[in-house]
């Protein structure tokens, strides 16, 4: 569905995608929209697959684009991001690691780069795993929200933010790792950054002992380090308009269930 940027309360869509042809289903839990090429590309998690549609697309429209299939290495992706820069499309591997592609690749392809391995620190994708990417084409580094199993022992690690050079590729290690108490990321669910200010957005749903929050970190920070900028709220989403000075916020928590902007121009001069 697609709102007006200044809707607010219970209002109408202007645009509705859905329908068989479109190829959608209820397993949708990321999108991103290219507005240099005006697409929108959707991860759908039961089918493995990856949907490109074109930005203005309504009804049951079909896809422009579909990239599926077992040399993709692709399975249950729950995000995808597309480097504009760079002209590459970023999404989880079936084991656990991230996967890079040209951002026009379709059908049965194998990405040209991979991070995936021990050394990464990516957790396997059951459940947990990679939920966001973001790339920072300034400074050539890509962030990745990663949630791990052994959270649900509260003596184990909380989740985290890994951060790579953009064009790693193999077993790596991360050059830096923004994770531990001190940061307050709990149920990681997304993440976005500024690249010419070079701030990293944080999205954390929190736990239902801990409170949830919208965190914001220079790209550059590393270690257990406490958000330069906080806003208290459960978030599952992110995004921002530096142009509007706005943060839009969704909700992470069903008795929440709502979109938020937050205008925030000490972030954005």
């Amino acid at each position: 569905m697609a709102f007006a940027r200044l809707a607010n309360g219970n209002v109408k869509p202007t645009r509705v995608l859905m329908g068989q042809t479109t190829k959608l289903s209820r397993t949708m839990h990321g999108i991103f929209y290219d507005a240099v090429h005006d697409e929108m590309v959707l991860p759908v998690a039961l089918a493995g697959a990856i949907l490109t549609f074109r930005g203005g697309a309504e009804g049951a429209e079909a896809p422009i684009r579909i990239l599926q299939g077992p040399r993709t290495g692709i399975m249950r992706p729950d995000t995808v991001y597309v480097d504009v820069k760079n002209d590459e499309l970023y999404a989880p591997s079936a084991d656990g690691g991230l996967l890079v592609f040209a951002r026009t690749a379709q059908g049965d392809v194998p990405p040209r780069r991979v991070i995936s391995g021990p050394n990464t620190r990516l957790q396997s994708p059951d459940y947990f795993g990679i939920y966001s990417i973001a790339v920072d084409p300034v400074r050539n580094l890509v962030a990745v929200a990663n949630r791990y199993a052994e959270l649900q022992d509260k003596e184990g690690p909380k989740d985290g933010v890994l951060i790579f050079d953009r064009t790693a590729h193999g077993d790596v290690a991360p050059r830096a790792v923004i994770r531990g108490d001190k940061t307050r990321i709990t149920r990681v669910r997304q993440v976005e950054i500024d690249a010419e200010r070079g701030l990293l957005f944080v999205a954390s749903r929190g736990d239902r002992e801990g409170e949830g929050i919208l965190g914001v970190w220079n790209v550059t920070d590393n270690g257990d380090v406490p958000p330069r900028y906080v806003i208290s709220y459960p978030a599952a989403g992110v995004a921002i308009n530096p142009r509007a000075s706005e943060i839009y916020a969704a909700a992470g928590r069903e008795q929440t269930n709502d979109l938020r902007t937050y205008i925030v121009p000490e972030l954005f001069k």
